[in-house]
């Protein structure tokens, strides 16, 4: 009845392809065309406007699904090719032939299991106290390596800085960082950059933002104060750090001090 009455003021709503699809694509216990609306959808989740219009993400890979769907992900559709064996995937699945599978995916080699979960929001600690920035990195398989690296080094968040960093939820991104993206909290600073960073780094969290730097003269890693509190570490992108990043102030080493340590040194901005 509400429907007929607000058609009778104003012509119905049009809701858009992107959104038809997502409506029709709630999958079946079989799907046998590549011209499914489900298929439709994860070629749809491969680009980020999909993904942030959707709050959904794609996964290929039956190690992967399965450790999203153990770290809490909730699966929209678990979509299984023939064949391939399914027993350690938690919940229903969707069976296809291995084409309609490949051809949901962007690789080359498809593994027989994709999904598509709802993007999770995981908490940040209260008073985290190590973080790792990335600034700028626009490599996805980076990115996602890095957030595997932050995993196993016991990170409290990652910090996704300024606008040409990969998207942490990209096919290849969340490939390469092996289901940790589903374990470690990561935060995004999209269009401020370092300035809204800083301020939720620094003000909030209390913590000395500290940049791999191969600047001359800046501090050597092992001669940095790591106990005088927490830190966030930030790692440049594949030409270095940002003039942004490296304009918060580098702590010098005295001269007296040179430093026979690896070549990785750290800038301070506190």
């Amino acid at each position: 009845m509400l429907l007929c009455v607000a058609r009778s003021f104003r012509a119905p709503l049009r809701a858009s392809p992107l959104r038809r699809s997502l409506a029709r694509s709630a999958a079946p216990r079989r799907i046998d065309s590549t011209k499914n609306d489900f298929v439709k959808l994860c070629k749809t989740l491969h680009r980020r406007r999909g993904r942030e219009q959707t709050n959904l993400v794609f996964l290929e890979g039956q190690r992967l699904v399965g450790d999203a769907l153990a770290a809490g992900a909730a699966p929209r559709t678990v979509l299984v090719a023939d064949g391939v064996d399914a027993d350690g995937l938690p919940g229903d699945v969707v069976r296809a032939p291995p084409k309609v599978v490949a051809a949901c995916c962007d690789t080359s080699t498809p593994q027989g299991v994709v999904a598509v979960v709802e993007r999770p929001v995981v908490a940040v600690p209260p008073s985290p106290t190590f973080v790792l920035a990335l600034d700028g990195v626009s490599d996805p398989g980076n990115v996602g390596a890095l957030i595997r690296t932050a995993a196993a080094a016991g990170c409290d968040a990652v910090a996704v800085v300024g606008a040409a960093c990969a998207d942490p939820w990209s096919p290849k991104s969340l490939r390469a960082a092996m289901g940790a993206t589903f374990r470690v909290p990561v935060v995004e600073f999209r269009d401020d950059g370092w300035a809204g960073a800083a301020s939720r780094l620094r003000s909030d969290w209390d913590l000395t933002v500290r940049a791999a730097d191969l600047a001359p003269g800046a501090e050597a890693y092992d001669a940095a104060p790591w106990a005088d509190g927490g830190a966030c570490v930030a790692v440049g992108a594949e030409v270095g750090v940002s003039r942004e990043l490296a304009a918060a102030g580098r702590r010098r080493r005295p001269a007296s001090r040179a430093s026979t340590s690896p070549c990785t040194r750290t800038s301070t901005g506190s």
